[in-house]
Formats: structure tokens, sequence, C-alpha cells
């Protein structure tokens, strides 16, 4: 069976939200566990997102369309 591109792209989008919900889940007890104040894992999970986004942006420009 072959999967079309955007059913690749919507199952990687959603394994990458239960992923965030489960960090937001945790991060109490990794607040708890490192002593890292909240905001400092705030700006961890931004910087997170945003390399995310920019590593994405560059795949869409390497990659050939198929």
């Amino acid at each position: 069976m072959r999967f079309t591109p955007l059913w690749r792209i919507s199952a990687c989008t959603a394994l990458l939200g239960l992923g965030q919900n489960g960090l937001l889940v945790a991060l109490p007890v990794l607040v708890e566990h490192f002593g890292l104040p909240l905001s400092q894992w705030a700006g961890l999970i931004l910087l997170g997102s945003m390399l995310f986004l920019v590593a994405a942006l560059l795949l869409l420009l390497l990659v050939p369309a198929t």
C-alpha cells in the first residue's frame, strides 16, 4: 500500500503534537527533578519548536518533490 505525501506529513504532525502534549504533562516532574525554573523550561520548549519549524522549511527546499 502506498501512502500519499500528505498522509505522511499528517501522521508526523500528529506524532509531534502528541510528543508536545506529553512534554507538557511531564513538565511539573521535570521542573522538580532538574531544578530549572518554569521560565527556562518554556524557553527550551520554544527553542525546540522554532528549530523544528526552520528544519521543516529547509527539508522542503532540500528534498525534491515527487
